[in-house]
């Protein structure tokens, strides 16, 4: 799971463009648990609105119900009233100022996926290139503090 949780941070640093990068949270009006459901209504939206660079994630309520998060680089503004209208349900935007501080929210819903699924990312997000210990070490890195 760190692995994922790496590449996601990876992939979110990369694509981040400073003014050009929004949050969103949409919540569906009925609890739904069926995922292939979720995805269907999030790719109709990511149409409608032009969304071709993203990152999401699932969290599930505690209600049993799935909500979406998602990073969308590339638009520094969305209409909120028009995608509330289409979406037909809850829905926060809000303006990515430090990237750092929205990945400590949304990496640790990474582990708590259903099984099978670990984030959902668009094929236009540029690929992270650089290597750090994770990529050339893997699991065998061995983190080491000053004492």
């Amino acid at each position: 799971m760190k692995k994922k949780q790496h590449e996601f941070r990876q992939y979110a640093r990369t694509n981040y463009e400073p003014g050009n990068t929004l949050f969103l949270t949409l919540t569906f009006a009925e609890k739904t648990e069926d995922i292939s459901f979720v995805n269907k209504e999030w790719q109709k939206l990511r149409r409608q609105f032009g969304i071709e660079r993203y990152l999401h994630v699932l969290e599930k309520h505690a209600s049993g119900g799935y909500h979406i998060h998602a990073l969308i680089m590339g638009f520094n503004y969305i209409d909120a009233n028009e995608m509330r209208q289409k979406w037909n349900a809850r829905l926060t935007i809000t303006e990515v100022t430090r990237i750092d501080h929205v990945l400590e929210y949304l990496v640790p819903y990474l582990s708590k996926q259903p099984q099978g699924y670990t984030y959902y990312r668009s094929r236009k997000l540029i690929k992270p290139c650089i290597k750090d210990a994770w990529d050339l070490f893997g699991k065998d890195f061995v983190t080491i503090k000053a004492v």
